[in-house]
């Protein structure tokens, strides 16, 4: 604030709202780019990402501009449809594990005993 203060005190006024962003992933951290044609809406075209998607705007964008005039794109979009097992497997297990990481309090008592 004392950036703006000093450099755009215009800018500078009551904080309004603030909210929180919540960032959810697929269990398989890819994301969704798919019709729903096999659940009776071709016309549908569904398209998820988390906040990492956006990086990829574009070339989503080109792809589902194939799949609502073409019907199909040319993209190997297979991965990233909704028939597979990470989606359709409430059993999935993920295969990015986490649990060899050390947490920072863990890894600095880890260390002080040295």
């Amino acid at each position: 604030m004392d950036f703006l203060k000093t450099h755009v005190p215009k800018a500078v006024g009551p904080i309004l709202y603030t909210k929180t962003c919540l960032y959810d992933l697929t269990p398989d951290r890819k994301y969704i780019i798919d019709t729903l044609k096999q659940q009776g809406y071709p016309q549908i075209t569904l398209c998820c990402g988390a906040g990492h998607a956006y990086k990829f705007a574009s070339l989503f964008g080109k792809i589902l501009s194939e799949i609502a005039i073409d019907g199909s794109t040319h993209y190997p979009i297979k991965s990233f449809q909704l028939d597979r097992e990470a989606l359709t497997n409430p059993n999935f297990k993920p295969d990015h594990h986490f649990e060899n990481i050390t947490a920072p309090a863990e890894g600095l008592r880890a260390i002080s005993k040295l």
